[in-house]
């Protein structure tokens, strides 16, 4: 099993892969939840992010594809 990988966004509007690096902020749902957030078909919640919610929510509103 690999280790997680940390994603952060870029400064275009899109997430990468970033292999090092401590994490600025952790978001932790139901998977259900998550995925649709991550499509933006449902409101995050302040109760999924720790840390840096401004970095969660880049990350959370930043487009999925390109």
């Amino acid at each position: 099993m690999h280790p997680p990988r940390l994603i952060q966004p870029a400064d275009i509007p899109q997430a990468r892969p970033v292999d090092s690096g401590p994490a600025t902020a952790a978001v932790q749902a139901p998977a259900a939840d998550l995925l649709l957030a991550l499509w933006k078909r449902r409101p995050t919640s302040p109760e999924w992010i720790s840390g840096d919610i401004a970095a969660a929510n880049a990350l959370l509103t930043a487009p999925l594809t390109l």
